[in-house]
């Protein structure tokens, strides 16, 4: 499953814009260069510079470093660890859906898109055992009593106003 979902992203992936899927997600070697550019490790390029600083902080726990989103104050995934990240949450919630697993990723990490969940539970054997797909409604039939015994009429107004 893991491989068919990575397949399945690089292919959504390839079908944004240039400029976008550069930094739609963050891979392990920009993680790294963002890490050093945050640290003052190394300069890149000045507009790379200002991005990463802009975007992302470092926090320290128990002497290691991640790099955590500014704006949503929760640690970055990386590409690599995508995977195992959604099937946690998810697990964690129970298989209950797109929606609480949504709920459950974005108030644990950040970088993780919606089209990201849909993507991973489109893939879930436990989830796709339970869909149930619904049924046409069945018509009843009209059951008559004997010839000429129902009649129906459409009223149509036919007055000039």
């Amino acid at each position: 499953m893991k491989e068919v979902f990575y397949t399945k992203l690089d292919a959504y992936l390839s079908a944004l814009s240039v400029k976008r899927r550069s930094k739609y997600l963050i891979t392990g070697e920009m993680y790294d260069k963002v890490l050093k550019v945050l640290t003052n490790e190394k300069k890149y390029d000045p507009s790379f510079n200002f991005w990463a600083k802009r975007r992302f902080t470092v926090v320290t726990f128990g002497g290691q470093r991640t790099i955590y989103c500014k704006k949503e104050k929760l640690p970055i995934v990386i590409y690599e660890n995508l995977f195992q990240t959604i099937d946690e949450c998810h697990n964690a919630v129970g298989h209950l859906g797109r929606d609480k697993t949504w709920h459950e990723v974005k108030r644990r990490y950040s970088q993780i898109s919606l089209e990201m969940i849909k993507l991973f539970i489109s893939l879930c054997d436990q989830c796709a055992s339970r869909r149930v797909f619904p049924n046409p409604v069945v018509g009843k039939p009209i059951v008559s009593v004997g010839f000429m015994t129902r009649m129906q009429m459409d009223l149509i107004d036919m007055r000039s106003t």
